[in-house]
């Protein structure tokens, strides 16, 4: 494998578990100031899937990504 290759590995795999911590941190912040499990859930998992997108977007795919 090349080195562009694994290095792409590694990012992918930083970024999804920043998204995890991203998700896991809104959801309990959320579930604090809510007490709804679902909806704090719901925010948590749309903060991180944002975040992996355009973090995605930018290092892996090399793409400029706007909210238009």
């Amino acid at each position: 494998m090349s080195l562009l290759i694994i290095r792409e590995f590694i990012t992918y795999g930083l970024i999804g578990i920043l998204n995890t911590l991203i998700h896991f941190i809104c959801f309990l912040l959320l579930l604090e100031i809510i007490k709804y499990q679902t909806i704090a859930n719901f925010f948590g998992f749309m903060a991180g899937l944002i975040f992996s997108f355009f973090m995605n977007a930018k290092y892996i795919f090399k793409q400029d990504v706007s909210v238009i």
